[in-house]
């Protein structure tokens, strides 16, 4: 390893290498060790590039859920779901460019009847700029600044709440589908967040839903798997209870959702004010197509959303020859820093 490293050694051996590490080893990873062998039987799942990965038919679980059935009953009405992406575009010597996509797609009657995708919006975020917007907060807009992650997010609300304060304003008894839980943001304007959004919609007698693909909450997951064992659907179940302590800014009612015999279960948040889940349910049941249980009208507004490398680079090609912005050579210090190992076999 020494030569294949070439690290220079000398011929003064100063520190008995070896009583370090076994000296590391003892103090330090003595309980560890003792804790790795308690794993013998227990079932495992490998991640896989960060995937949100859940063992097929879902964990075990010793807690107790009521379940519920509904029906599928004869009730047309307008869904329309709501999804939104956003990248990184760029970094600017005082801020970022990103771009945001946001689609909407509209089913009646199980059928799809419309599509409206805004969108590439190009935004250039700088401290200056957010903080002459509604974005106030000094820390937050130097956080926003400092983390991509939490600049995408902020994009992505806030373009989901406005494109959703106008589907409450302009329809009525329909239903709104948004992709994630219904939860209060820090990113929320004053005037258009997630509780007058809920409001308006009450107002016009629309219902707003949010419906999550994915979650990492143990909870959730191991609840899940006590629905998904059951052999039949349309079933749901009221977990808020066991859900809500966990989270703030809650502001729907958390249920466990199996719409189809072959689907998967699904977290859904119905808004604090309706109660009557089995109508909600049974209407989306009626009017959506579901692919593996998740509603048609939500994935093609997934799809219609996203970006692909070909929007990307379309997106550099216009920020330099129609903006006039300078690209500058770049490097990636980590590849530098570390290089790679040859290693002669």
């Amino acid at each position: 390893m020494g030569k294949q490293l070439n690290l220079p050694i000398g011929e003064k051996v100063l520190l008995d290498t070896s009583f370090i590490a076994e000296t590391i080893t003892k103090k330090l990873f003595h309980k560890v060790t003792s804790c790795i062998l308690k794993l013998t039987s227990k079932k495992v799942i490998f991640s896989a590039d960060n995937s949100n990965m859940k063992p097929i038919g879902g964990w075990p679980a010793n807690e107790e859920i009521e379940v519920n059935e509904f029906s599928t009953m004869s009730q047309p009405t307008v869904l329309s779901a709501l999804d939104s992406s956003c990248i990184h575009v760029a970094d600017v010597e005082d801020g970022s460019i990103y771009a945001a996509r946001i689609a909407s797609v509209f089913f009646y009657n199980q059928k799809p009847q419309n599509q409206v995708r805004i969108g590439p919006i190009i935004f250039y975020l700088n401290e200056q700029n957010l903080m002459d917007g509604e974005q106030s907060d000094k820390r937050l807009s130097k956080l926003i600044l400092l983390d991509n992650s939490l600049a995408k997010s902020m994009i992505r609300i806030r373009l989901e709440r406005a494109f959703a304060m106008e589907l409450v304003k302009n329809l009525s008894r329909g239903i709104i589908m948004i992709d994630g839980s219904l939860r209060s943001s820090i990113f929320d304007v004053e005037g258009s967040g997630l509780l007058d959004i809920l409001n308006l919609a009450r107002k016009n007698d629309n219902k707003v839903i949010g419906i999550s693909k994915s979650s990492r909450n143990r909870i959730l997951n191991k609840l899940s798997g006590k629905l998904h064992s059951i052999g039949k659907a349309p079933i749901y179940s009221d977990i808020h209870q066991w859900i809500s302590p966990i989270f703030k800014g809650i502001e729907g009612h958390i249920l466990l959702v199996k719409f189809t015999n072959d689907g998967l279960v699904f977290r859904v948040d119905i808004s604090k004010f309706d109660d009557n889940f089995s109508d909600i349910l049974s209407r989306i049941r009626y009017n959506d197509c579901f692919f593996r249980g998740y509603p048609e009208s939500l994935r093609l507004a997934h799809h219609l959303s996203i970006f692909t490398s070909s929007d990307d680079m379309s997106i550099k090609s216009y920020l330099l020859k129609n903006i006039g912005v300078i690209e500058l050579p770049a490097e990636d210090p980590r590849k530098i820093a570390l290089g790679s190992l040859k290693v002669k076999l």
